[in-house]
Protein backbone atom coordinates (compact mmCIF):
# COMPACT_ATOMS: atom_id res chain seq x y z
CA UNK A 1 0.00 0.00 0.00
CA UNK A 2 1.00 3.64 -0.49
CA UNK A 3 0.12 6.59 0.69
CA UNK A 4 -1.26 9.96 -0.14
CA UNK A 5 2.00 11.33 0.13
CA UNK A 6 3.74 8.88 -2.04
CA UNK A 7 0.74 9.24 -4.47
CA UNK A 8 1.53 13.19 -4.77
CA UNK A 9 4.97 13.06 -5.42
CA UNK A 10 4.45 9.81 -8.00
CA UNK A 11 2.09 12.01 -9.96
CA UNK A 12 5.05 14.99 -9.76
CA UNK A 13 7.49 12.82 -11.56
CA UNK A 14 4.80 11.85 -14.03
CA UNK A 15 3.45 14.81 -14.92
CA UNK A 16 7.17 16.48 -14.10
CA UNK A 17 5.85 19.48 -12.79
CA UNK A 18 5.07 20.19 -9.19
CA UNK A 19 1.64 19.94 -7.86
CA UNK A 20 1.43 23.46 -7.59
CA UNK A 21 2.13 24.33 -10.23
CA UNK A 22 -0.77 26.68 -12.03
CA UNK A 23 -0.75 25.65 -15.27
CA UNK A 24 0.73 22.43 -15.11
CA UNK A 25 0.33 21.11 -11.46
CA UNK A 26 -2.34 18.84 -10.92
CA UNK A 27 -4.56 17.36 -7.85
CA UNK A 28 -5.64 13.80 -6.93
CA UNK A 29 -8.71 12.69 -6.60
CA UNK A 30 -8.89 9.98 -3.53
CA UNK A 31 -11.24 6.89 -4.16
CA UNK A 32 -11.21 3.38 -2.67
CA UNK A 33 -8.67 1.72 -5.09
CA UNK A 34 -6.23 5.03 -5.34
CA UNK A 35 -6.14 8.37 -6.88
CA UNK A 36 -7.46 9.65 -10.58
CA UNK A 37 -5.23 12.16 -11.47
CA UNK A 38 -6.47 15.64 -12.38
CA UNK A 39 -3.61 17.64 -14.76
CA UNK A 40 -4.44 21.20 -15.22
CA UNK A 41 -2.39 20.27 -18.19
CA UNK A 42 -5.07 19.07 -20.23
CA UNK A 43 -7.51 22.05 -19.66
CA UNK A 44 -9.56 21.97 -23.38
CA UNK A 45 -9.07 18.49 -23.90
CA UNK A 46 -10.48 16.74 -20.70
CA UNK A 47 -11.56 12.94 -20.97
CA UNK A 48 -8.76 12.20 -23.61
CA UNK A 49 -6.48 10.57 -20.99
CA UNK A 50 -6.63 9.69 -17.63
CA UNK A 51 -4.28 8.88 -15.10
CA UNK A 52 -4.73 6.74 -12.05
CA UNK A 53 -2.22 5.55 -9.58
CA UNK A 54 -3.36 2.62 -7.48
CA UNK A 55 -2.97 2.57 -3.84
CA UNK A 56 -2.24 -1.13 -3.31
CA UNK A 57 1.00 -1.43 -4.79
CA UNK A 58 1.67 1.90 -6.39
CA UNK A 59 0.70 0.79 -9.84
CA UNK A 60 -0.06 3.44 -12.36
CA UNK A 61 -3.12 2.82 -15.33
CA UNK A 62 -3.08 5.13 -18.29
CA UNK A 63 -7.17 4.71 -19.35
CA UNK A 64 -8.09 6.56 -23.04
CA UNK A 65 -11.63 5.19 -23.68
CA UNK A 66 -12.91 5.54 -19.70
CA UNK A 67 -14.66 8.54 -18.15
CA UNK A 68 -13.09 10.06 -14.96
CA UNK A 69 -16.36 9.47 -13.04
CA UNK A 70 -16.83 5.88 -14.29
CA UNK A 71 -13.30 5.22 -13.10
CA UNK A 72 -14.05 5.94 -9.48
CA UNK A 73 -17.72 4.73 -9.42
CA UNK A 74 -16.53 1.20 -11.11
CA UNK A 75 -12.83 0.93 -10.91
CA UNK A 76 -12.78 -2.67 -10.25
CA UNK A 77 -14.98 -2.92 -13.74
CA UNK A 78 -13.15 -0.99 -16.01
CA UNK A 79 -9.54 -1.32 -14.68
CA UNK A 80 -8.12 -3.83 -16.94
CA UNK A 81 -8.88 -1.53 -19.80
CA UNK A 82 -6.42 0.81 -18.47
CA UNK A 83 -2.59 0.11 -19.80
CA UNK A 84 -0.25 -0.08 -16.55
CA UNK A 85 2.90 1.49 -16.34
CA UNK A 86 5.13 -0.92 -14.97
CA UNK A 87 7.60 1.75 -13.93
CA UNK A 88 5.49 3.28 -11.34
CA UNK A 89 5.33 0.52 -9.03
CA UNK A 90 6.25 1.25 -5.42
CA UNK A 91 9.64 -0.32 -5.84
CA UNK A 92 10.39 1.29 -9.19
CA UNK A 93 9.97 4.73 -7.93
CA UNK A 94 12.45 4.73 -4.40
CA UNK A 95 14.99 7.23 -5.14
CA UNK A 96 13.92 9.25 -7.84
CA UNK A 97 13.12 12.86 -7.28
CA UNK A 98 10.73 15.18 -9.18
CA UNK A 99 11.92 17.92 -11.29
CA UNK A 100 12.48 21.44 -9.63
CA UNK A 101 9.87 24.46 -10.62
CA UNK A 102 12.70 26.01 -11.43
CA UNK A 103 14.09 23.80 -14.48
CA UNK A 104 10.92 24.36 -16.29
CA UNK A 105 11.11 27.60 -17.51
CA UNK A 106 8.21 29.93 -18.82
CA UNK A 107 5.49 27.69 -17.35
CA UNK A 108 5.12 30.31 -14.44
Amino acid sequence: MITAEEAALRAQLILEYPAQQPRRGCELDEFPQGWLINWRGLDGHAGQLSVVIEREGGLVRYFTTVRPAQIINEYEAVRERGHPDDPWTAAACRGRVPRQATERSGDG
